[in-house]
């Protein structure tokens, strides 16, 4: 929570964007905001496996909880969400200082994006880990309308 807490308070004592170098700031701040919270997921996750190991008897009430399932999903779509906002923003500023005009990228989005590609070295790396970890996978079809679609 200190790692929220924190990076908010920094983000308030900041000046308001409204020219180049506090944009630039306002950037290098987000910037750190990103660094500083990329344990966030596995100090979560390390959290949840030790209540488990301290708490044996208790694993598959704490596995099955549906107030920390729903909690863990809304934490994670809603990181997910801001990653993805701050992250093209800084990129398309980027592009922008940097003069770079690419017509198929913008900031983070590729206009070219083979996600049928993307999803099938996902399934091939989640395979290999579920193998490596569990003995076992489950298979994973990818069911598409437009195979060759990009976005």
């Amino acid at each position: 929570r200190e790692l929220y807490t924190h990076s908010f308070h920094l983000f308030r004592m900041l000046e308001i964007p409204d020219n180049d170098d506090t944009e630039n700031k306002f950037i290098e701040q987000m910037k750190a905001h990103f660094n500083s919270l990329k344990s966030a997921v596995p100090l979560i996750a390390n959290g949840l496996s030790q209540c488990i190991l301290e708490n044996p008897n208790q694993a598959s009430l704490i596995q099955g909880c549906p107030f920390l399932n729903g909690f863990l999903d809304r934490f994670h779509a809603a990181r997910l969400g801001t990653r993805l906002l701050t992250g093209q923003y800084i990129s398309c500023k980027e592009q922008q200082s940097r003069s770079i005009n690419n017509k198929n990228i913008l900031g983070l989005i590729d206009f070219e994006c083979n996600p049928k590609a993307i999803l099938e070295n996902a399934i091939d790396d989640a395979t290999r880990l579920a193998e490596t970890n569990f003995g076992k996978s489950v298979d994973v079809n990818i069911k598409l309308q437009d195979p060759d679609i990009r976005f």
